[in-house]
């Protein structure tokens, strides 16, 4: 038996609310494209589905593209004639290789997930693990 949406299982994990968003790969991804400032990263995350409803806050992608830089992934520098603060960050060597490693590993969730799903629909006729 299906629940239906709008459920007593709003906000209970089951229902997808909490899980993860992806926000790391997603930016690596978008600056794989060139160099962007926040605010263009945080425009284009809302053009993906998972973050459309609840798009990450802008504090937070900002504290995230910090971490980020901390950790070599991105340099973020301050554009010629820009305003103070608002920086434009580049994905660097470490961060293409983070970008073709997390591709890597979302592969393999995503063949892992269609394996569990499978799995959980078998009384419904899916048949068994494949």
């Amino acid at each position: 038996m299906f629940v239906q949406e709008g459920s007593l299982f709003d906000g209970c994990p089951c229902s997808g609310c909490n899980l993860p968003r992806f926000v790391l790969p997603l930016l690596l991804g978008l600056l794989a494209d060139g160099p962007q400032h926040g605010y263009q990263l945080l425009q284009r995350l809302r053009d993906f589905p998972t973050l459309r409803d609840t798009p990450p806050d802008q504090a937070g992608m900002y504290r995230l593209l910090k971490q980020m830089e901390d950790n070599g992934l991105v340099s973020g520098e301050q554009g010629p004639g820009r305003t103070v603060g608002k920086r434009s960050f580049t994905l660097t060597a470490r961060g293409q290789a983070c970008l073709a490693t997390w591709a890597g590993t979302l592969g393999r969730y995503q063949e892992d997930i269609a394996c569990i799903v499978r799995f959980l629909r078998r009384e419904q006729g899916g048949g068994g693990l494949s």
